[in-house]
C-alpha cells in the first residue's frame, strides 16, 4: 500500500543454484522488506501521525488520504518496523 493507493505487482524468484539462496531482486533493488506491505512514504506517514495521537486515530486520518483500508494495528505495526524504536508519549 502506498500513499496513492494499493499496488499490485510481479517479481521473480530466484535461486543461486550453488548456495541454494532464495531471493527477489526487484523486492532488494526498491529496498522492500520480507512481507513489508507499506511503501516507506506511507509508513513514515504511519509513524509521524503514530507520534502525536493514537493509533486509531492515527489510523483514521491515514484512512481519509489513502484510498485502501488502514487500521489501527498497521500503524502500530509501521512504527515497529519503522527502523527505530519510536517512544511514544503516554495519555
Amino acid at each position: 500500500m502506498t500513499i496513492v493507493g494499493e499496488v499490485t505487482y510481479w517479481r521473480r524468484y530466484y535461486v543461486d543454484p550453488q548456495t541454494g539462496e532464495r531471493r527477489f531482486l526487484l523486492d532488494e533493488r526498491l529496498g522492500i522488506a520480507e512481507r513489508q506491505r507499506l511503501s516507506p512514504g506511507l509508513r513514515e506517514q504511519a509513524v509521524t501521525l503514530a507520534m502525536e495521537m493514537s493509533y486509531r486515530r492515527a489510523a483514521k486520518v491515514l484512512s481519509q488520504w489513502v484510498p485502501a483500508i488502514m487500521n489501527a494495528g498497521r500503524c502500530r505495526r509501521a512504527g515497529g518496523r519503522s527502523g527505530s524504536c519510536v517512544s511514544k508519549p503516554m495519555g
